[in-house]
C-alpha cells in the first residue's frame, strides 16, 4: 500500500479499515501459553523445548497450567519433524509465514492460559524456574500489561534491554532506540524490573484478555514493528510496559530472518499510526 498525503477526515476514515481481525479466545486457565513460529532451525527450536519442558514441570508443581504451542511455516528437517511428534507440544502446520497473521492465528485458536508468552524460537536459558518467576511478577500488579526481560547476544553484549522513543528534531520525526545495545552485561547495573515505552515481540508475555481488547497483533504490517505497534496500544489503555532481569536469556537474533531485511512501508504505517501518539510520549 502506497501512502499519500491526505486531509485529517480521509485519514482518520482510512485508519478505521486497520485492526479488524475479529479474533476469540477459547476459555482460559491460570497458567502460561508459549507461542513459537518455527521453520526447522533444530539446532535452536530443540534445545529450547527441552528448557521449555523443565520449566513445564516447575509450572505444574504449583498446580499452573503451561503450554508450547509451535505454528510452523513448512518445516522439512526430521529432526525437527520427529520434534513435532512430542504429545507436549502442539503444532499449527500449514502456515506461511508473516509474523502478525501467524502469531494472531496460533494464540486465538490453540492457547488455553491467562497470560500468553510470544517467542521467538532462538531464544535459550538455562534456569528451569525463570519462567514461573517471571509469570508471578507479571501477575502481581494490574496496571502492568506487557512483560519483557533483558535478552543477550551469544558474547554477552546487550541485544535487548528496553525500547524508548528519542525526538531526531522537532515535528513529527522521532526514532525508537534499544537501550545500551551492544553493551556488555556486566558492565551495568541492570534493576529486576525497568518501565519502558515498548519491548521486543522476540520475548513478549501479555495478558490474554488485553490481547484480545487489542485484537491482537496488527496485521497491516508485513515484516516489522508489529511488536511495538502493540505496547503502544497496550500504553494507550493505561497499562505500563515492564521489562525484568531475572536471569540469563541469550538471542541468537537474525537466526532466523536475514541480516538487512527491513520495510519502507511498515515504517510509514508506524509512523501514520502513531506520530502523535508517541509526540505525547516524549513530551511528559
Amino acid at each position: 500500500m502506497k501512502f499519500d498525503f491526505q486531509d485529517n477526515l480521509t485519514r482518520i476514515e482510512n485508519l478505521k479499515n486497520y485492526q479488524k481481525n475479529n479474533y476469540t479466545f477459547l476459555k482460559s486457565k491460570d497458567g502460561l501459553s508459549i507461542i513459537i513460529l518455527n521453520l526447522d532451525k533444530p539446532e535452536y527450536i530443540l534445545p529450547l523445548i527441552k528448557v521449555l519442558k523443565d520449566a513445564k514441570r516447575e509450572f505444574e508443581n504449583e498446580n499452573l497450567f503451561f503450554e508450547i504451542i509451535i505454528g510452523d511455516t513448512g518445516s522439512k528437517d526430521e529432526r525437527v519433524l520427529n520434534l513435532y511428534k512430542d504429545p507436549e507440544i502442539s503444532v499449527v502446520k500449514g502456515l506461511k509465514y508473516h509474523f502478525s497473521k501467524n502469531n494472531n492465528a496460533v494464540a486465538f485458536s490453540e492457547s488455553k492460559a491467562s497470560f500468553l508468552l510470544f517467542m521467538n524460537n532462538d531464544i535459550i536459558f538455562e534456569d528451569k524456574m525463570f519462567l514461573l518467576n517471571l509469570y508471578k511478577q507479571a501477575t502481581l500488579d494490574d496496571s502492568v500489561g506487557i512483560v519483557g526481560h533483558v535478552l543477550l547476544f551469544e558474547n554477552r553484549t546487550i541485544q535487548h534491554r528496553g525500547i524508548n522513543f528519542f525526538e531526531l528534531k522537532s515535528g513529527r520525526d522521532f526514532m525508537p532506540y534499544h537501550i545500551d545495545g551492544t553493551k556488555k552485561k556486566e558492565d551495568l547495573n541492570i534493576p529486576p524490573c525497568v518501565e519502558f515505552d515498548s519491548t521486543t515481540g522476540a520475548f513478549l508475555m501479555i495478558k490474554r484478555d488485553l490481547f484480545q481488547e487489542v485484537n491482537g497483533f496488527n496485521e497491516d504490517y508485513e515484516k516489522e514493528a508489529q511488536d511495538i505497534d502493540l505496547c503502544l496500544q497496550v500504553r494507550r489503555l493505561g497499562y505500563k510496559i515492564q521489562v525484568f532481569n531475572l536471569a540469563e536469556v541469550f538471542h541468537f537474533e537474525n537466526g532466523t530472518r536475514r541480516k538487512g531485511e527491513e520495510s519502507n512501508f511498515d515504517r510509514s504505517l508506524f509512523v501514520r499510526l502513531w506520530s502523535s501518539f508517541i509526540q505525547g510520549i516524549l513530551l511528559n
